[in-house]
């Protein structure tokens, strides 16, 4: 595998965090500010809030999906597939950064050095 889509699957890998802190920020933003404008947006659009939740979906779950797979025909692993797997699933957004770099960027190499 090249390097652009080892690099492409990195950023995929990293986005699912990176959403969960933009979605806490705003959260809290939302909190501190008492700003009724989004709300009176969201129910006036529900079109817009339906695209956006299901762009997030593909975003926190698509990653999530592709690396249980990977992990599972990843021949590499042997009898850690089912550990990583069961990571995946529950810490996925601080698992996958790390499964990438240790089983895509490093050509499925685990050795801790």
């Amino acid at each position: 595998m090249g390097t652009f889509p080892k690099l492409i699957l990195g950023i995929l890998a990293v986005m699912p965090l990176i959403a969960t802190f933009g979605m806490l920020g705003l959260m809290v933003y939302l909190v501190r500010t008492d700003d009724w404008r989004v709300v009176e947006y969201a129910v006036a659009n529900p079109l817009v809030i339906l695209i956006f939740n299901l762009g997030l979906l593909v975003v926190m779950y698509g990653p999530n999906i592709f690396y249980m797979i990977h992990a599972g025909a990843n021949r590499n692993l042997r009898d850690r597939q089912v550990v990583w797997i069961i990571l995946i699933v529950v810490f996925g957004v601080f698992v996958m950064p790390l499964y990438w770099f240790y089983f895509i960027w490093r050509d499925n190499r685990y050795e801790v050095e």
